[in-house]
């Protein structure tokens, strides 16, 4: 199991809100810098020993060894949180493509009862499971086989592999009664939003890495908020804004201890 790591990094976040105050639209995009990456391959390299993570595990006289990639649409989870808002209902039947050794996107973020199909599309066998559920177990699954596992409650839900040690995904389960999805740019949004006061929470490998609070008033027109977040700068740092965690460390799963409603 990987250990938990906090990146030293920046992730910049553009909000317009736009529309009439009655239903706003939020329209956001999520900006990777370099030093998220940079900071993120080094600690991909402890975690690895002496294997460089990478674009190329070789240096060579040409160019450098280039830092991972990261994918909006497949890396981060969006929870948008209205203050003093319900818990949101579950789900339909979410689908999960297995390929190439991972989930087809890493960050999966549901609502408490929702039920997860993972269909294996490799040409290799999985056995998919998380560390401390009964109901996720490791189980052989080959090409073209699937698994469907009901999340019931909320928490962080690491899914590993026993055939293949890399393989790292997270299904979220929140019970924010908005969940946002980025483009490959980073580009996200939500409309027939009422007036007052929203929580946007922002999850990247294991935790929420960003917390930002803004307000859609009473009043007409367009207005564009435009906010940089910083995540914490070394193990131990506080975070710059509090967010949820689950009851039992990372890589367990939270299912048998539901959050309470101040907690999310």
């Amino acid at each position: 199991m990987s250990p938990r790591f906090f990146i030293p990094a920046a992730v910049a976040l553009s909000l317009a809100l736009g529309g009439r105050a009655e239903a706003a639209k939020v329209v956001g995009k999520i900006t990777v810098t370099a030093e998220f990456r940079h900071s993120l391959a080094g600690e991909e390299s402890k975690a690895a020993g002496q294997i460089r993570s990478g674009y190329w595990n070789e240096p060579n006289s040409v160019r450098d060894v280039e830092p991972p990639y990261v994918v909006p649409s497949s890396d981060f989870g969006i929870a948008l949180f209205p203050d003093g808002a319900i818990a949101g209902k579950p789900d339909d039947l979410t689908e999960v493509d297995v390929r190439a050794g991972g989930l087809d996107k890493n960050v999966v973020v549901v609502r408490p009862g929702t039920a997860v199909k993972f269909r294996s599309i490799d040409p290799f066998d999985h056995e998919l499971y998380v560390e401390s559920f009964d109901d996720f177990k490791p189980e052989k699954q080959s090409r073209g086989a699937f698994r469907t596992i009901e999340f019931a409650h909320e928490g962080i839900y690491e899914v590993r592999c026993r055939l293949v040690p890399h393989f790292r995904g997270w299904v979220v389960v929140t019970p924010a009664p908005y969940v946002l999805k980025a483009d490959a740019s980073g580009v996200f949004s939500q409309d027939g939003l009422p007036v007052g006061k929203y929580t946007l929470r922002i999850f990247f490998r294991g935790r929420w890495i960003a917390e930002q609070k803004f307000q859609i008033e009473n009043e007409r027109g367009d207005f564009p908020v435009e906010v940089k977040i910083d995540v914490p700068k070394a193990p131990g740092s506080a975070p710059a804004a509090p967010a949820p965690a689950p009851a039992a460390e990372e890589g367990k799963a939270a299912a048998q201890t539901p959050k309470k409603p101040e907690d999310r």
